[in-house]
């Protein structure tokens, strides 16, 4: 029982354990065979995301951080991927050797537009009886034209302005989140009423 408890990381960090079983940056391969680990984080993400005062907001701060990701890490990334595709477009006039860069945002895009009609129908159901602003997804209109095959120095303009517009909104929804004081008003309201 002492040692799944010690490899667990619930009564002291990994670090200070002997070299030869943990390294500082890595936790060590033993502890994640142990059941105690794993438990232990359940119950943590449980308590976070499930107890009372959390829960109302809980799904207002996971969205403003997937926005926040996408904002600082996923988009940079897709814009230097089509970087890469567009020098290799201005050299050879294909897609060769970036085949896969391609291919990852041409399947992150297909993702995104699905993700954006699901918001869209949310949204329509969520905020028409408020009357409150929304902010719209962004849709890659001409999603029949991403195809190694097709693609072309039109077509990555095309993407070029699609990331931008995405991340002008990703900008505003950040913003949204913030300016409109979402989770401040929930966290009043029911500090008001003691719950």
């Amino acid at each position: 029982m002492i040692p799944m408890m010690v490899l667990s990381g619930a009564m002291f960090s990994f670090d200070k354990l002997n070299r030869t079983v943990g390294r500082i940056d890595k936790v060590p391969f033993i502890a994640e065979m142990m059941v105690t680990k794993w438990g232990y984080e359940a119950l943590m993400v449980h308590q976070f995301k499930d107890n009372g005062f959390t829960s109302l907001y809980y799904g207002l701060e996971k969205q403003e951080s997937q926005s926040d990701f996408k904002k600082v890490y996923f988009i940079p990334e897709m814009r230097d991927r089509l970087s890469r595709i567009n020098k290799e477009l201005n050299k050879i006039n294909q897609v060769d050797m970036s085949k896969d860069d391609l291919l990852l945002i041409i399947n992150e895009i297909k993702k995104e537009n699905k993700l954006a009609k699901l918001i869209e129908i949310e949204n329509q159901e969520t905020y028409k009886e408020t009357g409150e602003n929304q902010i719209s997804p962004v849709f890659f209109e001409k999603i029949e034209d991403l195809s190694s095959k097709k693609f072309d120095l039109n077509t990555s303009n095309l993407i070029s302005d699609y990331l931008t517009n995405w991340m002008l909104t990703t900008v505003k929804y950040s913003s949204w989140q913030t300016s409109s004081g979402r989770t401040v008003s929930l966290i009043t309201w029911r500090t008001d009423r003691n719950l």
